[in-house]
């Protein structure tokens, strides 16, 4: 599954068309659109860190990621006029607030430049960015805020091309479900931070100009994690079905079941037979379990008895 994620309705538009998505009917309070055919679900999360960070580990623990998925954040962001219309895949992300700093794996070939990118609370209104893409302590702007000093980058030089707001958020709440390698960020560049609004038609427009190259690279990515995970994969396709019934049947939430396709998959490996417990359980009536809460005491059970 590609877990496809933009911020606005006009950054998704030209990903909707492309694939002839058709919106998700659920309770959650978010817009949400799938392809079956090409596996892939696209996400609304609406602007800013919050926002987010919420949206992208309600999708990530409703779907149930597992080995072979990976996550796309695609969207604008501000960086230097000259480069306006250009998409990025970012190797760098750093949150300005905390000034942590997350490295995607970038392991496969990809048609993007590659830049870092800094992810604020507040939209850049004077981009940060200097004609050669290259930052220096002096170039930023003035923090009058003396108690609170935003701080941007070092003394050395730092390469900021990009300012969005979602990305640091969007990489902090997915590596609880996806490795660094199975996360990609693409960044388009709109503006230098100096426009004050931008017309819904000019998003999809920028976005709708780079649509064939993202979701070729993107299908490229998905295709190659999808390989890889066969690669590594230690159960053997019935082994992986049975495993996602104990899952269905102890009500496991995505760490629970990460937990236990952990367990099985060290069992398998260690020549521990597994197969025989879990039988058993289901003959003593153990399982199915009533609930979650049920299902964590049988997790535990299990655990104990197999290790």
């Amino acid at each position: 599954m590609i877990y496809l994620f933009t911020a606005l309705y006009d950054e998704a538009y030209p990903f909707l068309q492309y694939y002839k998505m058709k919106k998700e009917i659920n309770f959650l309070p978010f817009e949400m659109y799938r392809c079956e055919e090409q596996q892939i679900c696209l996400t609304i999360t609406g602007t800013g860190e919050i926002t987010a960070a919420t949206v992208v580990a309600a999708v990530c623990a409703m779907g149930h990621v597992k080995a072979g998925d990976i996550f796309v954040q695609c969207g604008i962001c501000a960086g230097a006029e000259q480069k306006k219309g250009v998409a990025y895949l970012c190797s760098k992300i750093t949150e300005e607030a905390t000034q942590k700093t997350f490295y995607p794996d970038i392991l496969y070939r990809h048609p993007f430049p590659e830049a870092a990118v800094v992810t604020g609370m507040n939209v850049r209104r004077k981009a940060s960015v200097s004609e050669e893409h290259v930052c220096q302590k002096a170039d930023m702007p003035q923090n009058t805020d003396t108690a609170n000093p935003v701080k941007l980058c070092d003394t050395e030089l730092y390469n900021i091309e990009l300012y969005d707001m979602e990305a640091a958020a969007g990489y902090q709440a997915a590596h609880h479900f996806f490795g660094p390698h199975q996360m990609f960020f693409i960044k388009i560049i709109s503006d230098n931070g100096v426009q004050e609004k931008m017309s819904a038609d000019t998003v999809r427009e920028l976005v709708q100009a780079q649509i064939g190259q993202i979701a070729q690279a993107v299908e490229r990515f998905a295709a190659a994690e999808r390989d890889y995970a066969r690669e590594q994969q230690v159960l053997s396709q019935e082994e992986q079905r049975q495993a996602e019934r104990l899952s269905h049947d102890m009500h496991c939430s995505a760490v629970m079941e990460a937990e236990l396709f952990q367990l099985l998959k060290y069992c398998r490996l260690s020549g521990i037979d597994y197969e025989d417990i879990i039988r058993d359980g289901y003959a003593a009536g153990s399982l199915p379990c009533k609930d979650k809460k049920e299902g964590k005491r049988c997790l535990e059970q299990l655990r104990k008895e197999l290790l």
